[in-house]
């Protein structure tokens, strides 16, 4: 599953953790790519989003900063059944923002989860 969580914010502006939650736990994936994730910062009032799905989803959360940002950082993760053997975090190229790569190797295969740029140069030069 690949999930844009937007800091646990819905459509409707407000950070709802739970409901988020249960958009993930409805699925019952066993890897899940998680996008626009806050960790500590401001907005989501020092409340790390992964840790805060990870909790309600019984999954195991893993974490790559992409950004410091608000008083904390801005980033990518991935909730799994499993805990990842081993991570790895790659930088990307990034003219608006940084980006990141997070790979996390399970015992049968590899997961990996990013969040592209929109500028299509970039976007490109991160998928080589």
């Amino acid at each position: 599953m690949s999930y844009n969580v937007k800091n646990g914010t819905g459509m409707d502006g407000r950070r709802d953790y739970d409901r988020t939650a249960r958009v993930i736990a409805e699925e019952k994936p066993d890897v899940v790519a998680l996008q626009e994730l806050d960790q500590g910062t401001i907005r989501s009032s020092g409340r790390d989003t992964l840790q805060e799905l990870a909790a309600r989803t019984t999954l195991t959360g893993t974490y790559a900063k992409a950004i410091d940002y608000s008083g904390g950082s801005y980033g990518v993760g991935i909730l799994s059944k499993e805990k990842p053997l081993s991570v790895k975090r790659i930088p990307l190229p990034g003219r608006e923002e940084a980006r990141v790569l997070l790979m996390a190797e399970f015992r049968d295969y590899w997961f990996c989860v990013t969040h592209l740029s929109l500028i299509r140069e970039d976007s490109s030069a991160s998928i080589d």
